[in-house]
């Protein structure tokens, strides 16, 4: 069998963007060690065990998202279609959003502080990425189109974006007990040592072909900041990198509270991910305010085609300062119940609203007891931007050590290899993950 280049990317690409899901929602109450650091208010430990480790086995979870015509645009692009037959419309209320959240656990452990109070005290180490981009139509259709189709017109907030991407190492501890008969409670601090960010913000932006289509006139208004210089290359070796590492420091932390209704329902309140990083005085920020004609470039002569690009890019002068700033992380509200509905079913809802956008995802999960220690769990998640998921995985539990494995995105998956793979061979993708206790 002829392997295609695309098919490969395609498996990469469900394998990194779906697979790892399942530590998103559909571990939540299940008092496995991951979500008992994710949500400090959760508890983890049953009264025989002492404590609960992964023994630095390095684990992780990621969480990709696309909503809007970028998904048509991604699809088309790994199955080698003819994008310039995409037709995106333009305007500024057509946002595509990406966003991709990635944990990577290096050390996690929980340890049983008392019977009395079910107090549990917690440690953690995670290397952790939080990107959120938003932009319009206008840049698809640009990529795909190219000017010539908009002759003689002018397109208003083609560029108009908006990116945030903050990575970093999280390491701190947490505490939970119960504060009164009914009422539990749980936090974590963490300290940060923040590695790179981007953020970006353009808000005014235009682009006009003339007439014969030989010119392309483009104007940017907004901000760029970045925690190194990108034009040195000399900041963007490991050594420069971490040593600007120990300039970038902040704090973050999550807390919420659990009330036990009834002895077969609990209802939950948490914020989680309330904080900032301040960037080392290296920084740059470029300010954006400029308009550019460009009159295409020179493709007769390699030499001449490099000379013709720079010559572009020079004429759109920039203004920039070097300082310190601050970035937030991407924090969210979130309201769950936990209600058992047989002594083998147990059903979870989940809100989840992130302060910086105004969308927000509901979720369900059911979790069902197959065997003594064998669940079988689903998920199905509500995104009001339209990325909406469903999701099972299996979680097998004995006294001294839990596994589950599966995916919140699975459908997803099967959608996405369906449309890419033309021979219709669906095959699901996995996340893993392990801990120990004692």
């Amino acid at each position: 069998m002829k392997f295609n280049s695309k098919y490969i990317i395609a498996f990469l690409l469900i394998l990194s963007g779906y697979a790892a899901n399942a530590q998103r929602y559909s571990l939540y109450y299940s008092r496995t060690l991951y979500d008992g650091i994710q949500n400090p208010h959760h508890r983890s430990l049953d009264d025989c065990r002492a404590f609960a480790t992964n023994l630095f086995l390095p684990s992780f979870n990621l969480d990709l998202s696309v909503s809007g015509d970028a998904n048509r645009f991604i699809k088309s692009f790994l199955a080698s279609e003819n994008l310039s037959l995409l037709n995106f419309q333009n305007g500024s209320k057509y946002t595509n959003r990406i966003s991709n959240q990635f944990n990577y656990n290096i050390f996690l452990m929980k340890i049983n502080m008392g019977k009395k109070k079910a107090a549990e005290l917690s440690f953690y180490s995670q290397l952790k990425t939080q990107t959120s981009m938003s932009v319009n139509n206008g840049v698809f259709n640009f990529l795909t189109k190219g000017n010539n189709s908009f002759k003689g017109q002018t397109i208003e907030g083609f560029l108009d974006m908006g990116v945030s991407s903050n990575i970093y190492n999280e390491t701190g501890f947490g505490y939970r007990r119960q504060i009164y008969d009914k009422l539990s409670g749980g936090f974590k601090l963490g300290y940060l040592i923040g590695l790179a960010n981007v953020g970006v913000d353009i808000n005014g932006s235009k682009f006009t072909t003339s007439p014969l289509g030989d010119t392309l006139d483009i104007y940017i208004k907004g901000t760029l900041r970045a925690s190194l210089d990108p034009t040195n290359k000399d900041n963007l070796g490991v050594d420069s990198l971490l040593a600007n590492a120990k300039s970038n420091k902040g704090y973050v932390f999550s807390g919420g509270l659990q009330y036990e209704v009834d002895p077969t329902f609990t209802m939950g309140l948490a914020l989680l991910d309330i904080g900032k990083i301040t960037w080392n005085d290296k920084s740059i920020q470029y300010k954006l305010d400029k308009s550019i004609r460009f009159t295409g470039i020179d493709i007769v002569d390699d030499s001449l085609a490099q000379d013709s690009i720079v010559n572009n890019l020079t004429s759109f002068a920039i203004d920039s300062s070097k300082g310190p700033y601050t970035s937030k992380l991407l924090s969210r509200f979130e309201v769950s119940g936990n209600m058992k509905l047989t002594n083998w079913l147990y059903a979870t809802i989940i809100y989840s609203k992130p302060f910086a956008y105004d969308f927000f995802d509901l979720t369900v999960v059911t979790d069902i007891r197959l065997a003594k220690r064998l669940n079988f769990i689903t998920s199905g998640t509500f995104n009001s931007d339209g990325n909406n998921a469903i999701g099972a995985q299996l979680l097998f539990r004995s006294k001294v050590f839990e596994m589950y494995v599966g995916s919140e995105r699975i459908l997803n998956s099967f959608q996405l290899y369906n449309q890419l793979i033309k021979d219709h061979t669906k095959k699901p993708t996995l996340g893993l993950g392990a801990d120990i206790n004692f």
